[in-house]
């Protein structure tokens, strides 16, 4: 059986790069816009710049593996009615963060949503969604408790509304929380009604 020593990145992500690399290509202010796809490959975003002008919104998308964009940028990031594991955004820095709807869970060893020392100049958003911590099939250990949402020293400039969300820590998570809020910073208002 043949295998691909390194998958393709799809042209979209290519041209993400480019157009904050280059500038050259032209920019739509809606950003990329998908629906309806199923992503099978890594969405790997992870050190785009932080003066990138294309924004991301993913529609009714159902991902394979997580999404990166670990010390990277984007003006919006938008799920709406998603299916995927995680969304790892590690020392980001993103306008708003909108995931509406979604489920986020899988078998992941690592954290549904992962913010950690990432800077948001507007909105996060997690209303009506779906974080679950799936048990690991591998029964290895962490080196310390993870949060099902990890917002470890975020500084948030927006609001943080997760209203109707459900966040579920995985009983063999150790100490892990559901929700770890630590050394974070939200300048806006807190907005959990609904949330369990």
């Amino acid at each position: 059986m043949a295998t691909a020593k390194r998958p393709r990145r799809a042209l979209w992500q290519k041209n993400m790069r480019q157009a904050s690399d280059e500038g050259s290509i032209k920019v739509d202010p809606k950003g990329i816009r998908i629906r309806g796809a199923w992503i099978c490959e890594e969405l790997n975003l992870d050190g785009l710049p932080s003066d990138t002008k294309i924004g991301l919104r993913l529609t009714k998308c159902r991902l394979d593996r997580p999404l990166r964009l670990c010390d990277g940028g984007l003006p919006w990031l938008e799920l709406d009615t998603c299916v995927l594991p995680a969304i790892v955004a590690d020392r980001a820095q993103v306008g708003n963060v909108t995931v509406r709807g979604c489920r986020v869970d899988g078998d992941c060893q690592r954290e549904r949503l992962s913010l950690t020392r990432a800077h948001l100049t507007g909105d996060l958003a997690l209303d009506n969604t779906r974080f679950h911590a799936v048990p690991q099939r591998s029964g290895g250990q962490h080196p310390e408790p993870l949060a099902t949402v990890q917002l470890l020293g975020v500084r948030l400039d927006g609001r943080l509304s997760m209203r109707g969300a459900m966040v579920r820590s995985s009983p063999d998570r150790g100490a892990g929380a559901a929700v770890c809020l630590l050394g974070a910073t939200v300048a806006g208002s807190l907005e959990l009604s609904g949330a369990e």
